[in-house]
């Protein structure tokens, strides 16, 4: 059941943005505002694709990869029920940035990114993107680090 309510609740956090993004940013800046001049501004972009925007033209596929890796990481915590906090974190944020994205994509066709970093080249993103490369490094550190068991005990 917490496992629920974490996932709610950063499904809950990607979702307000996004509807922030439409809302404020798209209506009353064209699109683009600074945040902190020089290190990242909101400029609001409809990602057909993945990451770079890779597939771009394979909303199906995309679709049905997404709802796979969900479903994995539901049945991993409900079936193994791991114990470490970082790990089980992890993966709570890893299955909300997953079913944030996959929401758009089937409601909009498209996800909707408005994060982009001004101190380098890299890709427009969003708070669902933040919460799967943060849930994921967390699930790492955990099991790698901190020793955590995938296996419903601590190592």
């Amino acid at each position: 059941m917490l496992y629920a309510i974490w996932i709610f609740l950063f499904i809950a956090l990607d979702r307000l943005s996004k509807v922030w993004a439409g809302q404020w940013l798209l209506a009353r800046h064209s699109g683009i505002a600074e945040a902190l001049p020089g290190v990242f501004r909101f400029h609001y972009a409809e990602n057909t694709g993945v990451a770079f925007s890779m597939l771009k033209d394979g909303r199906w596929v995309i679709i049905a990869l997404n709802v796979l890796l969900i479903a994995a990481v539901i049945a991993f915590l409900i079936i193994r029920k791991p114990k470490g906090r970082l790990l089980r974190l992890g993966l709570c944020m890893v299955v909300a940035g997953g079913a944030g994205n996959l929401i758009d994509r089937i409601a909009l066709g498209y996800v909707i990114d408005f994060i982009e970093l001004t101190f380098m080249r890299f890709a427009v993103f969003n708070v669902a993107d933040m919460f799967l490369s943060v849930g994921v490094a967390m699930a790492a550190i955990g099991v790698l680090v901190k020793g955590e068991s995938a296996g419903g005990v601590d190592a």
